[in-house]
């Protein structure tokens, strides 16, 4: 179910908090308010929104001192702080807002549908980062525990990501290497052709390749080597591998995009 965006009105002006409140809950935010600078910083830690409303002289401390203090909190890395002031309002005054680390500086006296505007800007920037964000942790959480090994590579092999470390292999981190240096000699052609071909044709490919220590030759492994595209570009490849050393015989050749109903990976 779609949770409504939460926002935290911080101001010690009675009649602020009253009409921000008022036309955030009619554009169906979920608002919470404080009137000062300690409640505000728990109310915070506590409930987590997705932005704050932040005044920026209030009577128990200075909103770019809560600012820096709500930006160095690990567990609001997601939340946006929104300044907001009727007297400190100057350029310079901005800048340091902003150099405090916030997402925006809102000068009163404003004309509402101009608040309205700016503040649903910020509500869209942040939800698009934040489901970035969860996209990516769930892509950590699916590969920390898949079965096999999983690395993304860049188009000439480069890893850049690997959720683990086969045993024998260099020790961590692998991020930087080439796979094509931990590819037998003979078998270094077959994954510099099969990664080249996937980069020229965006199609995925699966294929058989022996890489590791040199004490372990004749490791064996299954491959799936995909593409993620940005538009019709290739910009990076993961690649799936399992150890079927002890799996039977070879495979024959390595096959290109041999898989029905296989699609690349879109960025």
């Amino acid at each position: 179910m779609h949770q409504p965006v939460r926002v935290l009105v911080v101001d010690d002006n009675p009649q602020m908090v009253e009409v921000f409140g008022f036309l955030l809950r009619s554009e169906g935010y979920e608002v919470i308010e404080a009137k000062n600078a300690e409640r505000g910083l728990a109310l915070a830690r506590e409930q987590c929104p997705d932005v704050i409303l932040l005044d920026v002289v209030l009577p128990d401390g200075d909103g770019f001192d809560v600012c820096k203090q709500l930006k160095a909190d690990p567990s609001l890395i997601g939340t946006f702080v929104v300044l907001a002031s009727g007297r400190v309002t100057t350029s310079a005054d901005k800048t340091v807002g902003l150099e405090a680390g916030a997402d925006d500086y809102i000068a009163r006296p404003i004309l509402m549908p101009e608040f309205l505007a700016r503040f649903q800007r910020i509500v869209r920037i942040q939800q698009a980062e934040k489901r970035l964000r969860e996209a990516e942790e769930r892509w950590q959480s699916l590969v920390q525990n898949a079965e096999g090994y999983v690395f993304t590579l860049t188009p000439v092999g480069q890893i850049q990501f690997a959720n683990r470390v086969p045993p024998g292999w260099p020790a961590p981190p692998l991020e930087g290497k080439s796979l094509l240096d931990l590819a037998t000699p003979h078998h270094r052609e077959t994954l510099e052709q099969q990664l080249r071909a996937v980069v020229a044709t965006a199609r995925p490919a699966s294929f058989e390749a022996c890489w590791g220590p040199a004490s372990s030759p004749s490791a064996r492994w299954a491959c799936r080597l995909s593409p993620i595209l940005r538009g019709n570009r290739v910009e990076g490849l993961v690649l799936t591998a399992a150890d079927i050393t002890t799996r039977g015989p070879r495979l024959g050749t390595a096959t290109l995009g041999s898989t029905e109903g296989s699609h690349p990976l879109q960025a």
